[in-house]
């Protein structure tokens, strides 16, 4: 296998084929800190198509560095978004966003419908619930 540089895995993880995403978002990966940039810049990147910014925060490993980035992925527009960095966000253990999981959970005014409603702020509970079993 050809090993392919970081700026052909960014333009292939911007593909409109699953796979072609899936597997320049796990090459990514396996570049290290640099990949993992890369996915989190495309994880933010409101411009990309959904699907392609779903692919790279699926594959950015919950670490500190995640983090970060959750605070702005937390308030994105779309719900699937919210949803993936709420389940970063529990997987990284993530307490400094206790505040902003809390919002998510309880209030109501910063949705568009009722079905967003209930899953973002389902998920956002149980996230909480995990962190709280976690020292701050």
């Amino acid at each position: 296998m050809v090993a392919r540089d970081l700026s052909t895995l960014a333009q292939a993880l911007g593909s409109a084929a699953f796979l072609e995403r899936e597997l320049a978002a796990t090459e990514l990966l396996a570049h290290g800190r640099d990949g993992q940039r890369v996915l989190r810049d495309v994880a933010r990147d409101m411009n990309s198509p959904t699907e392609v910014r779903v692919t790279a925060l699926r594959h950015a490993p919950a670490d500190a560095e995640l983090v970060a980035a959750l605070h702005t992925l937390l308030g994105d527009p779309q719900p699937v978004i919210r949803v993936l960095a709420l389940e970063k966000a529990g997987r990284a253990r993530a307490t400094t966003l206790r505040p902003l999981l809390e919002k998510l959970a309880h209030d109501r005014t910063s949705f568009w419908d009722l079905d967003e409603e209930i899953v973002v702020a389902e998920v956002a509970a149980r996230v909480l619930a995990d962190l709280s079993r976690v020292s701050p």
